[in-house]
C-alpha cells in the first residue's frame, strides 16, 4: 500500500515539474 502511495506522489511530482501551470491550479 505504502508502495503505491509513494509512486502516486511521486508521479504527481513529475507531473507538476513538467506543467508548472498545473501547480498554479491548485494553488487557486
Amino acid at each position: 500500500m505504502k508502495r503505491d502511495t509513494d509512486e502516486a506522489i511521486r508521479s504527481s511530482i513529475l507531473a507538476l515539474q513538467a506543467d508548472p501551470a498545473l501547480l498554479e491550479n491548485l494553488r487557486n
